[in-house]
């Protein structure tokens, strides 16, 4: 078997992958301008608590495509469940171990952030705090798809005791 040479040299792949990126890069820019210059976002010049913080992050990501202010909106949208699930916790009164608290604070995390890529033009207007209270109470309160699956052992347990 004869093996054909690369088409394309690496300098030549890279190329292409830099001008690629370019160019999504100007879509979603110009896209982004589109659809938030003409929202009316709130920014706060001294943000006094962490609401503030995230609503502060959600304008210079939105309005001027600040991919440091997205990662810092989810990184304290991140600690912001966490500390909202704990309270939640406590308030009802009940047990999860850690690895049901992390399922629960990333599937609030994907309820909440989810959002933005699917409907053009979302914002939050008020309080993004409410926002993530909002997606704990989703992920502890609805069941998910991960939550109604069953197991193949289950399956067939259940199979193997006749419960078919």
């Amino acid at each position: 078997m004869v093996l054909q040479p690369e088409l394309f040299s690496d300098a030549e792949l890279k190329t292409v992958e830099n001008k690629n990126r370019q160019i999504a890069t100007a879509n979603e820019a110009e896209k982004r301008r589109k659809v938030y210059a003409v929202a009316k976002l709130p920014f706060f010049e001294v943000p006094a608590d962490d609401n503030e913080k995230l609503l502060n992050f959600q304008y210079d990501w939105l309005k001027n495509g600040s991919c440091s202010a997205r990662e810092k909106l989810f990184v304290l949208g991140y600690e912001c469940l966490w500390r909202i699930l704990w309270h939640e916790m406590k308030k009802r009164k009940m047990h999860l171990t850690k690895e049901e608290q992390d399922d629960k604070v990333l599937t609030a995390f994907e309820y909440v952030f989810r959002r933005y890529s699917r409907k053009d033009g979302y914002v939050v207007l008020k309080n993004y705090i409410s926002v993530l209270k909002g997606g704990i109470r989703h992920a502890l309160d609805y069941r998910t798809m991960a939550d109604t699956e069953i197991s193949l052992e289950d399956w067939m347990k259940g199979v193997a005791d006749g419960k078919c």
